[in-house]
């Protein structure tokens, strides 16, 4: 519930900026609800991941409705949720926010995922729309867009304090079997070159694509082959944890 709120706080902060700052668009300004645009995985293997995000967009949403909206200049507005099925495919993204931005006017478009986010940033500045992008990929800051609120933290933090752990517990001999989108192959970098610095090694490689493969023997037979101490994955949850049970 405390990061609900926070969440809340947040969105009721981005909503008065943009609209003090859209003050010519009227199209905003004179409606009493304002639309908050998604596009995200709502089908293939990440679906449950788009899900719950939405879930907690929409959460945040019917509080601060209930709650009676916000006030900016005297007038008070409620917000509604738009969502669209992007598929966890950028090109997608890309489509399903020129469509938000024509036929609902949404301030600014949730996403979950970097390479939707990514695509988002090549034109968003000139639309006049703010990202929120939930994603640990670093290369979404690196573009200098103004217009972008990012969550959480990126993922050299996390590898770290993995690699830490596995450390400690005397494992040496290391696998990867990450996703094959965007962040997927970021994060399979990442790890490589944090673990052989650390003195480990490398002994398979298996990227699988989680929005699509559903049967993951194949991969987990090539990477348990080479015997490692430890595999590490980065994807969806949910095709995450069905690798976990299928290795085990």
């Amino acid at each position: 519930m405390g990061g609900g709120k926070k969440f809340i706080k947040i969105i009721n902060v981005l909503i008065i900026i943009i609209l003090t700052s859209l003050m010519g668009n009227l199209s905003i300004l004179l409606a009493d609800v304002i639309n908050v645009g998604y596009t995200g995985p709502l089908s293939g293997g990440a679906a449950k991941y788009g899900r719950n995000n939405l879930e907690g967009l929409e959460m945040a949403v019917e509080e601060m409705n209930a709650a009676g909206g916000i006030t900016v200049g005297g007038k008070k507005y409620t917000f509604k949720v738009i969502a669209l099925d992007d598929r966890y495919k950028p090109a997608d993204t890309v489509t399903n926010a020129r469509r938000l931005i024509e036929l609902h006017k949404p301030p600014f478009i949730f996403c979950p995922h970097a390479g939707g986010i990514l695509g988002m940033l090549k034109f968003n500045e000139q639309e006049k729309f703010i990202i929120h992008g939930y994603t640990d990929n670093p290369a979404v800051l690196q573009q200098g867009n103004r217009l972008l609120v990012k969550a959480p933290m990126s993922m050299g933090f996390y590898n770290s304090g993995v690699i830490e752990l596995g450390w400690q517990k005397g494992w040496r001999k290391g696998a990867l079997l990450c996703g094959t989108h965007e962040s997927g192959k970021l994060a399979e970098k990442i790890f490589e070159v944090l673990w052989k610095d650390k003195g480990g090694q490398i002994v398979a490689n298996a990227p699988a694509d989680y929005a699509k493969v559903t049967d993951f023997y194949p991969f987990l037979t090539k990477v348990l082959a080479a015997k490692p101490d430890c595999i590490f994955l980065y994807g969806p949850s949910e095709p995450s944890a069905m690798i976990i049970s299928q290795a085990r």
